[in-house]
C-alpha cells in the first residue's frame, strides 16, 4: 500500500466508514486487486487516472464500475451502507490502484496523462493529496527518461594478482635406516658381526669361508628379501608423494581458473556497463541535438512545409506529433517545454493568446483538410466509451466526421469555459500521445 488511501480518508474523499478499520481494510484489498489488473494491462491506467481526477465522473464510467465491482467483492454489504453509488470512494480506489501500479513505464503513463489534465479539473479537498502523489510519479518519470548508468572507477575490479601459496607440508622423504640395513645385510652373510654386538636376527648360520654351497643359498634367500623390502618401501613413498603433489597441483589449477573466471566475468560486466553508459550519453546528446535542430528548422517532414505556413491551431498539433519522431519515450520534461516554447514562436500562437476549448477545437476542425490523407494513420483512435483526454479530443476533432463536440468535451470531464493557449495544447498532446504509445495495447 502507498498510504494514499489514508491521506484521502483524512481529506474526506472516503465516507461512511464509521471508523470501522475492517471496512477500510476491505477498501485497501479492493484497491490492491485493481492495481494488479492495471499492472497486467497498463493501457487501462489512462482511463483510470482520468476518472480518478474527475469529481463529476458518472457512476456508469467503466473504470468506476471496475472499482465498484472490486469493492463489492471484498465488501458484500457495501450497497446496504451506501444507498447511492459512493463515487468519491470509487475514485479513491482508482487513485490508490494507480499509485500502487506506478512502477517503471507505468509511472510515465500516469504522469504524461495527468500532467496537463490536473490543472483543468475542479478537485476538492483531496487535491493537495493527489497532487503530491502525482509529483512523486513525475519524479519517477523524469528518472526513467534521464537514466544514464554511472560507472564509478572504484567499482572496476582488476584482474587479481595470482600469488604462489606456500606448499602444504610434504611427507618426509623416505630415508634408509643405515644401521638396521647394516645388520640385516650382515645377517645375510653369516651368523655374527663384530663380536655379535648387537646380536643378529635370523642370521645366516654358515660363514662363506666354510666352503659349503649352503651359504650362498641362504645368502640369496635373505639378501633378495632385504633389497625387495627397501625398494618396495621406496616405491610406496614415491607414489604417495606424487599423489599428494598431483592433488595439490589440481587444487591450485582449479582455484586459479575460478579466480580468473570471476575476475574476467567482473571485467566483462564492467565493460558492458561502461558501453551502456556511453551509449546512453550519446543518445542523450543526440536527443538534444535533434530536438534543437527541429526547433530551429520549424519544418514539418510529415506535412512537408514550414510550420509557419500552416494555420496556428493546426501547426501546434502537427508539431507535437512530429516531435515524437525525433525522441525516445518517455522524454525528459524539458523536451515538452521546448515544444511549447517553439510553438509560441509561431505567428498568433504565443502563451498570451488563449481560446476557450470549444472554439480552439472548432478552428482546428476547419483546418484539418490541410493534412495529408494518411497523416492520422499512426495515431490510435480514442476509446469508444469512458473518459477522454485532451489528446483524444484532438484526434476526434481531426478525424470524426460526425463529431458532437459538446458531448466529447463532457466525456473529457472538462467545462466548455476552459481556455488554453496553443503552446499548452501542444504540450498536452505531446505528453498524452506518449502515454498512449507507451501503454501499447488499444484502450
Amino acid at each position: 500500500m502507498t498510504g494514499l488511501l489514508t491521506d484521502l480518508l483524512a481529506a474526506g474523499l472516503i465516507e461512511n466508514l464509521g471508523g470501522d478499520d475492517e471496512r477500510f481494510a476491505k477498501v485497501e484489498r479492493a484497491a490492491k486487486a485493481v492495481a494488479e489488473e492495471f499492472r497486467a494491462t497498463p493501457s487501462r491506467l489512462i482511463g483510470a487516472i482520468l476518472a480518478g481526477l474527475d469529481p463529476d465522473v458518472p457512476a456508469e464510467e467503466p473504470d468506476i464500475v471496475q472499482a465498484a465491482q472490486a469493492l463489492v467483492h471484498e465488501w458484500k454489504s457495501m450497497n446496504s451502507v451506501h444507498t447511492n453509488p459512493p463515487i468519491k470512494l470509487f475514485r479513491a480506489i482508482l487513485l490508490e490502484a494507480c499509485a500502487q501500479a506506478a512502477e517503471g513505464k507505468n509511472a510515465a503513463i500516469l504522469w504524461l496523462t495527468a500532467a496537463d489534465t490536473l490543472p483543468l479539473v475542479r478537485m476538492g479537498k483531496e487535491e493537495p493529496t493527489v497532487r503530491r502523489m502525482l509529483e512523486a510519479v513525475a519524479t519517477r518519470t523524469e528518472e526513467l527518461a534521464l537514466v544514464i548508468p554511472s560507472i564509478p572507477a572504484n567499482k572496476r575490479q582488476a584482474i587479481p594478482k595470482v600469488e604462489a601459496k606456500p606448499a602444504a607440508q610434504s611427507p618426509a622423504p623416505h630415508e634408509v635406516n643405515r644401521q638396521d640395513l647394516l645388520l640385516r645385510v650382515a645377517a645375510t652373510v653369516g651368523p655374527g658381526y663384530r663380536n655379535n654386538t648387537p646380536a643378529l636376527s635370523n642370521a645366516n648360520p654358515t660363514w662363506p669361508y666354510a666352503q659349503t654351497p649352503n651359504w650362498s643359498y641362504d645368502f640369496a634367500d635373505r639378501m633378495h628379501v632385504v633389497l625387495a623390502d627397501e625398494l618396495d618401501a621406496l616405491a610406496a613413498a614415491i607414489s604417495k608423494h606424487q599423489g599428494q603433489l598431483s592433488q595439490r597441483v589440481n587444487d591450485s589449477q582449479t582455484e586459479l581458473v575460478g579466480t580468473l573466471g570471476n575476475a574476467l566475468t567482473s571485467q566483462q560486466r564492467w565493460v558492458q556497463d561502461a558501453l551502456e553508459a556511453s551509449e546512453a550519453r550519446q543518445k542523450s546528446a543526440r536527443l538534444r541535438l535533434d530536438v534543437l535542430w527541429w526547433s530551429e528548422a520549424l519544418y514539418s517532414e510529415s506535412v512537408r512545409c514550414s510550420y509557419r505556413e500552416l494555420p496556428p491551431n493546426l501547426a501546434a498539433v502537427v508539431m507535437a506529433i512530429d516531435l515524437l519522431d525525433h525522441v525516445t519515450m518517455p522524454t525528459p520534461a524539458s523536451v515538452s517545454y521546448l515544444l511549447s516554447e517553439t510553438v509560441s514562436r509561431l505567428p498568433e500562437a504565443d502563451f498570451r493568446r488563449v481560446q476557450v476549448l470549444p472554439e480552439l477545437l472548432g478552428t482546428l476542425r476547419k483546418s484539418r483538410e490541410r493534412l495529408p490523407r494518411n497523416w492520422m494513420e499512426p495515431l490510435s483512435p480514442p476509446p469508444t466509451e469512458g473518459r477522454l483526454s485532451l489528446r483524444d479530443l484532438v484526434i476526434l476533432t481531426l478525424g470524426d466526421r460526425e463529431l458532437d463536440l459538446d458531448k466529447s468535451v463532457k466525456r473529457a470531464g472538462l467545462s466548455g469555459e476552459i481556455s488554453m493557449s496553443l503552446p499548452e495544447l501542444a504540450r498536452a498532446l505531446f505528453r498524452q500521445e506518449q502515454a498512449v504509445r507507451l501503454a501499447g495495447s488499444e484502450r
